[in-house]
């Protein structure tokens, strides 16, 4: 994902004609990247990889998805597990941190 640099933004009511494309390509790219990297194992994250998440509770049963709200609790567990890694941390660690805000 890049910067906006020049250009303007879409209005709401602009974005909303767009969306069923942008979703569309959206699940095919994912489907490729899948395709492509599935086999992967062990990789090893080099400096300055990111990992980028979303927590979702699936309920099948009412082919529903919902996000959690539970960021910050499960970042805290995680700079927590970070701190407590003996001699990990020392040689580099991770650092947990939201992308915005």
């Amino acid at each position: 994902m890049g910067l906006l640099k020049v250009g303007t933004p879409l209005s709401w009511e602009e974005t909303l004609l767009h969306c069923r494309g942008i979703s569309e390509r959206g699940v095919q790219q994912f489907l490729r990247i899948w395709a492509r990297c599935q086999g992967i194992r062990d990789d090893g994250f080099l400096w300055g990889d990111e990992v980028e998440y979303s927590l979702l509770t699936l309920d099948p049963a009412r082919r529903e998805v919902r996000l959690r709200l539970r960021g910050a609790e499960v970042m805290e567990v995680l700079r927590e597990r970070e701190r407590d890694a003996d001699g990990y941390v020392a040689s580099g660690g991770c650092t947990w941190h939201q992308e915005y805000g």
